[in-house]
């Protein structure tokens, strides 16, 4: 975010003064006429940098039981991770023990349950996006938590066979020499 401000206010400087007409005193900021844009980006780059450091070292760090499998150098554990959210959702159900209110008499209902039927062109984005309706949701079969775990420990390894392997490197090999090639050549 601190990258973006900045950048933000250097491209709205550059725009709110003029270019002097030619053979005219250039009364514009050093900043704007003296630093080249590319430069600047070299400087928001270290300054974006130290921001990231600095607010790394100044937040608490994350348990490792959360980290297993997120880091280059946990990517093959096979120690079971504890989703950070399943800890923060645990606590804040702690904090909500107050029973459900009362309204007008009755009881308060869950107001999902007695959702209409959404226009059309919701419904086209919730199946682009993959959202299920609740109506979807509940012809889904419910998973043990073995099942569970058994199907987050194959959507966790990251093993590839050898050919795989080989067709990776090979396509990101063609891709980088392409990318440098359009780059030199519209450079």
């Amino acid at each position: 975010m601190v990258g973006l401000v900045v950048g933000l206010i250097r491209f709205a400087w550059e725009f709110s003064y003029s270019s002097p007409a030619c053979g005219e005193e250039d009364t514009r900021p050093n900043i704007i006429t003296n630093m080249h844009y590319l430069h600047f980006g070299i400087l928001l780059f270290f300054i974006t940098a130290i921001v990231a450091v600095v607010v790394s070292l100044l937040t608490k760090p994350i348990a490792d039981k959360h980290l297993h499998r997120l880091t280059f150098w946990t990517r093959y554990s096979e120690e079971d991770r504890i989703d950070i959210s399943e800890v923060e959702e645990s606590n804040d159900v702690k904090h909500d023990t107050q029973p459900h209110t009362e309204r007008n008499g009755t009881k308060e209902t869950d107001q999902l349950s007695h959702s209409t039927k959404l226009p059309w062109w919701k419904q086209v984005i919730n199946f682009v996006c993959g959202i299920k309706t609740e109506e979807e949701q509940a012809q889904e079969p419910v998973l043990t938590q073995d099942e569970i775990r058994e199907l987050e420990k194959k959507g966790n390894d990251i093993s590839e066979s050898t050919r795989a392997k080989w067709i990776g490197n090979i396509n990101a090999i063609i891709l980088m020499t392409a990318a440098a090639f359009l780059w030199g050549f519209y450079a």
